[in-house]
């Protein structure tokens, strides 16, 4: 609640501009890497679910009902950080949900082989639209793979063709 007066004036803003817009809170919230993060500066379990209904109910209050909400966790193939239905707000309080994901591609700063697209992204895919939230349009809002030029025009030509093939309900995506 400490911040409660500034979501209320952030929600206002869009109410006021009136025009539709996808709002992604609070993303990749299942990694370490944000402070908002379950895993990070102490939070407890279930404390982004709590979060993500105090501010939807905020603009909920405010009538800045043009807002779309997209719940984006990180597609995280090795299940390192946990059930994703955990961070699930609710089919209430979501209205599309989506994924990040990237093919880090060995380098300097990262040691993570080599992976394609349907290797980061087809077992949470599976997860949201099969068990967590099966009646929501989804959307890609990062992804991208590193590797050389040629590699990465090979990893994003094979990309839709998986997604013509095994990823048919995703809506839209964003290359990061």
């Amino acid at each position: 609640g400490a911040y409660d007066s500034y979501i209320r004036e952030f929600a206002e803003g869009p109410r006021e501009w009136g025009h539709p817009f996808f709002l992604r809170f609070d993303w990749e919230m299942n990694g370490d890497w944000f402070p908002w993060a379950e895993f990070a500066n102490g939070n407890q379990p279930g404390s982004f679910v709590t979060a993500w209904h105090h501010v939807h109910d905020i603009f909920n209050s405010v009538d800045a009902t043009n807002a779309t909400w997209a719940w984006c966790p990180y597609a995280n193939p090795k299940g390192r950080f946990g059930p994703l239905a955990r961070y699930y707000p609710g089919d209430e309080y979501v209205d599309w949900t989506c994924l990040d994901g990237f093919n880090w591609a060995k380098n300097g700063v990262n040691s993570q082989p080599w992976r394609s697209f349907e290797e980061i992204f087809a077992p949470a895919y599976r997860t949201i639209t099969r068990k967590i939230a099966p009646s929501k349009p989804v959307l890609l809002a990062e992804m991208g793979s590193g590797g050389p030029g040629h590699a990465k025009s090979r990893w994003i030509r094979e990309m839709f063709v998986d997604l013509r093939t095994k990823f048919q309900p995703i809506r839209g995506l964003i290359r990061f």
